[in-house]
């Protein structure tokens, strides 16, 4: 589930290696009553932990999306995924029950983990 994030984050960066920098990122999950307990590690040992809503798949993978957005922005200087043809970041959203990017401005949304590739 945490992985569809990553793949859209890699599919909009905006070059090879912020797409590796993306994709070597490990993720620890535990699960507590209430909240995901989730850890992010870069390769160069950076790390990043946060609190998931435990409320709803959709809601805590846009939990995650938000968090992650944090950290690339953080660690690459850039806000993946972007909304296309744009430079804004696109906004983890639930539409309809489901995980979406969203872009207020333009109406756009896609799945999570269906963002396109260039």
């Amino acid at each position: 589930m945490f992985g569809d994030v990553a793949r859209d984050f890699a599919a909009g960066a905006p070059d090879r290696e912020s797409a590796a920098w993306i994709r070597a990122v490990t993720w620890s999950v535990s699960a507590e009553e209430d909240a995901y307990r989730v850890l992010l590690t870069a390769a160069d040992g950076t790390a990043f932990g946060f609190a998931a809503r435990h409320d709803s798949p959709a809601r805590a993978l846009c939990d995650v999306a938000d968090r992650f957005q944090d950290f690339v922005a953080d660690n690459l200087r850039v806000g993946l995924p972007p909304v296309p043809g744009t430079a804004r970041p696109a906004v983890a959203a639930v539409v309809d029950g489901a995980a979406c990017w969203t872009d207020a401005k333009t109406g756009w949304r896609c799945p999570i983990g269906a963002y396109p590739a260039p």
